[in-house]
């Protein structure tokens, strides 16, 4: 198992309260902050701060991919194209794909965490699927806008009642908090 698959499961370990009288110190899930770099420019290390892992463009060329890995101290996996899949980055801990463009050749390095995209338009028989995957999450794939709507939330729900898998989703730094 990945270092981020790790890092999903303790943040979704739920026990349970404490039978009877005695106080207890059950653990709620929590959730994983994540950062994505698609360019390299600016200081990695600042614009990662607080992430528990960090997904990189594969847009990125491979000189500057090792110069990026060297400032980042988290776990760290690669958004794969048609072009990369099956040419991992030595070091990386996940990749994230899309379905219909990576090849089941990503099955085969078994150390590597795997997280698959999947998007609202996918029908719910297609997604029932998805759990017994050998994958450690879902990235749910949404327009990129400052806001998350209410079809969104909705969509997200219904993906976390048909999956057992992390659910991975991206929202931009600009997004103000829920009040």
């Amino acid at each position: 198992m990945s270092h981020l698959g790790n890092i999903l499961r303790k943040a979704s370990h739920n026990t349970p309260p404490a039978m009877g009288f005695r106080p207890t110190a059950s653990t709620k899930p929590h959730m994983v902050l994540m950062a994505t770099i698609s360019d390299t420019f600016g200081e990695a290390g600042t614009r990662t701060q607080g992430a528990e892992a960090v997904i990189i463009s594969t847009d990125i060329k491979p000189r500057a991919l090792k110069g990026l890995v060297k400032t980042i101290s988290v776990p760290w996996g690669t958004w794969q194209s048609t072009s990369t899949t099956g040419r991992e980055p030595t070091g990386a801990d996940f990749v994230v794909f899309e379905p219909e463009k990576a090849g089941l050749e990503l099955m085969s390095n078994e150390g590597l965490g795997k997280i698959i995209v999947v998007e609202s338009t996918y029908d719910n028989t297609l997604l029932h699927g998805i759990s017994e995957l050998p994958i450690e999450a879902v990235y749910y794939m949404r327009a990129p806008q400052n806001t998350i709507t209410w079809i969104e939330l909705m969509q997200c729900r219904r993906l976390s009642t048909i999956t057992t898998k992390p659910i991975l989703v991206p929202i931009s730094l600009d997004t103000p908090p829920a009040s």
